[in-house]
């Protein structure tokens, strides 16, 4: 059997367009050859192609970074929030690239600038893959909007939108109907 024989067949357009949209908002290269089936040279050769410089570092964030203070619980809570309404069910089954790309633009557009920085593209593809696990889930606060909570990372004692306190104990809106909490989800759902 020659050495070509063995060689991995190329990669189907699909996971080379994949690719491109994953390479132009900086995806690692682990979750680009996750996604895409692509190998490491193809992907830092694409990366090379779209940016002239290599792959970001493959490190992922913490998941008890993300969640860990008010204002990254809060980012994570309203990324995670348009990521479900697009996925629906189907984010507690896989992780969806093209939704999550959506659902990062919509966290872009609806955060506060001047409050902390926005949650990156990896950081948005830990937060998805956590949810897909069903190790995040979701909280009811009396404000009517809702913040996600992990199962392995300590909860805030308040509601990273209002501040009000939370009740040991509250109830977990995991599956629920996705409400209409904010403007930005309403324009979302009129378009």
């Amino acid at each position: 059997m020659s050495a070509a024989s063995l060689q991995r067949p190329a990669a189907a357009p699909l996971d080379t367009d994949l690719a491109a949209r994953m390479i132009l908002r900086w995806f690692p290269l682990p979750i680009i050859r996750l996604h895409t089936g692509l190998s490491d040279e193809a992907i830092r050769e694409l990366y090379r192609q779209h940016h002239d410089v290599p792959p970001p570092a493959s490190a992922l964030p913490d998941v008890a970074d993300l969640l860990g203070t008010t204002a990254t619980a809060r980012q994570a809570s309203n990324f995670l929030s348009h990521y479900v309404r697009l996925t629906q069910s189907t984010a507690y089954r896989r992780v969806d690239v093209n939704a999550l790309i959506v659902s990062h633009d919509l966290h872009l557009a609806s955060r506060d600038p001047h409050t902390t920085e926005p949650t990156t593209i990896a950081a948005a593809w830990v937060l998805a893959r956590e949810l897909r696990s069903r190790a995040i889930s979701f909280v009811s606060c009396e404000c009517g909007r809702d913040h996600v909570v992990h199962k392995e990372v300590a909860a805030a004692s308040s509601c990273p939108h209002c501040g009000a306190s939370l009740a040991k104990g509250r109830s977990s809106v995991h599956d629920h109907t996705w409400r209409d909490n904010t403007a930005v989800d309403r324009a979302v759902r009129v378009s």
